[in-house]
């Protein structure tokens, strides 16, 4: 620092700037008495008195900058910017004392920031003393309740672990490992259950489980569970060969044949026949939907829409053992097998789920497109009928097109069906059945229904699911289901 001070005394204003602000302000140091002394030194330079005040106007500045985002972060609950802030006051506190070491004069904004850093503090303790109450709190929940809220539990782990604080993350980043280990190894899981991984579940189920979660109260997701790909894997993994040498052959439908064959021909697991029969008891005695729900590593699962069979009106446990092993057949069908050899995918690698739910007497159903288009994205286009959504989904009738303003809500064109029949769900599943006449030129959804439907469409566009279609239902009571969420390249 001496020979820095035999340079500074002769040096030119420029650096002479540069040189006060490296000593004040820099890594050089020095201790207060030092600085005062060099302050001392150069104080004859005549332009000295106007460096010295042009930097402080520079440090009260950024520290009453700090004092402003300190005041504002103080409220907050994220324990990261609270840390931030102390950070920041801490830096802005030490250029105010070698500031005021270097002129000789108090700084009043110190005073002002040490008030800041004891409310920083204050409320740093507070939201380490929640954090540490609501890890031991967590860490006490039982498995299923782990399960259940796994994405909240892993939020707070992270904010927990980005802390520079003593907490009791391990304990809880244990059990909660312990118990999605667990869990990876379930035959059967409940539905709607947001935490499930798409490859435990498949995409179709794990994405609504997400949607069902931000749903408003008046739109819900049928009740169920789900058979997991570890059943399907389970079930498979012994007839891999056989599977293999089967839709080697070279004609698809043959290989499909035979590969159907032989899933078919091997009977269901007692464990997996114990735990669907238990998890369709919790459901009652109606009939069931019993739906696919593929994945496996990207997301080329999308590319499978209308080649994996579902089944609405399933009675019974034995109906439901057996549309279970249908559904899983569809994985090796003739346009299945065909779509995998043209993504280069092997078909023993595609996990299969099947999604069970209490099926839906509905009254309407339809497809809603969100956006209509990319050059109407304010627009939602709707396509329903009376009755099951099948006629609508496999173009067996054209419904009622509603074209609807999103953010409000108001109806820009309806254009009528012409279907003469409706498919209802009966006691042995959906039937076909001439519409009633008292039907006839009515719309099928109300405008009160369609209100919910832009709500939903309002919802899936702020958690960021569209584009997309959205299946969905209403029931005799005028309930509105979402039965399918599929988001659109």
């Amino acid at each position: 620092w001496q020979a820095l001070l035999r340079e500074l005394e002769r040096a030119p204003t420029g650096v002479l700037y540069f040189g006060i602000e490296a000593l004040v302000l820099g890594d050089v140091g020095l201790p207060p008495r030092v600085l005062r002394y060099v302050a001392e030194r150069l104080g004859p330079r005549p332009e000295s008195g106007a460096l010295t005040r042009a930097l402080a106007r520079r440090v009260r500045g950024r520290a009453r900058a700090v004092l402003v985002a300190a005041d504002l972060a103080s409220p907050g609950r994220e324990p990261q910017a609270l840390e931030s802030a102390l950070r920041a006051v801490a830096l802005a506190m030490e250029e105010l004392r070698r500031l005021a070491a270097w002129t000789g004069r108090a700084e009043p904004e110190l005073q002002a920031l040490q008030r800041s850093r004891g409310r920083l503090l204050r409320r740093r303790r507070a939201v380490l003393q929640d954090l540490e109450r609501r890890l031991r709190a967590a860490a006490a929940l039982d498995e299923t309740s782990l399960r259940h809220r796994r994405a909240r539990l892993e939020e707070l782990l992270e904010r927990s672990s980005a802390v520079r604080a003593r907490l009791p993350v391990r304990a809880l980043a244990r059990r909660l490992e312990r118990a999605l280990a667990r869990r990876a190894r379930a035959l059967v899981v409940p539905f709607p259950s947001r935490g499930a991984p798409a490859r435990l579940v498949g995409g179709k189920a794990e994405l609504l489980g997400r949607v069902a979660s931000a749903l408003p109260r008046d739109i819900a997701v049928p009740r169920g569970f789900v058979v997991t790909t570890v059943a399907y894997r389970r079930h498979v993994r012994p007839l891999l060969r056989e599977l293999a040498a089967a839709v080697a052959r070279a004609d698809p439908a043959v290989a499909s044949r035979r590969a159907r064959a032989i899933l078919l021909g091997r009977p269901l697991e007692t464990a997996l026949r114990r735990h669907l029969c238990r998890a369709a008891e919790t459901l009652g005695d109606g009939p069931l939907a019993v739906r696919s729900s593929a994945t496996w590593e990207g997301k080329k699962a999308a590319r499978l829409n209308g080649l994996l069979e579902s089944y609405i009106g399933a009675r019974g446990t034995e109906a439901l053992l057996r549309r279970v092993r249908d559904v899983w057949a569809s994985g090796w069908s003739p346009g299945a097998l065909d779509r995998y050899r043209r993504l280069g995918v092997r078909p023993g690698t595609v996990g299969l789920a099947v999604l069970v739910e209490r099926a839906v007497a509905t009254r309407a159903a339809g497809v809603m497109r969100v956006p209509e288009s990319a050059s109407h994205p304010e627009r939602i286009v709707v396509n329903a009928w009376w009755g099951l959504g099948e006629a609508i989904a496999q173009g067996e009738t054209r419904g009622d097109v509603y074209r609807l303003e999103r953010r409000t809500g108001r109806t820009l064109e309806y254009v009528p069906g012409d279907g003469s029949f409706w498919i209802t769900l009966g006691a042995a599943g959906p039937q076909e059945q001439p519409l009633p006449g008292r039907l006839r030129g009515r719309p099928c959804l109300s405008p009160r229904v369609r209100a919910r439907l832009t709500h939903l469409a309002r919802t899936l566009a702020r958690e960021g699911w569209t584009p997309c279609e959205v299946e969905f239902g209403v029931d005799t009571h005028g309930k509105l289901f979402v039965f399918q969420v599929q988001p659109l390249a």
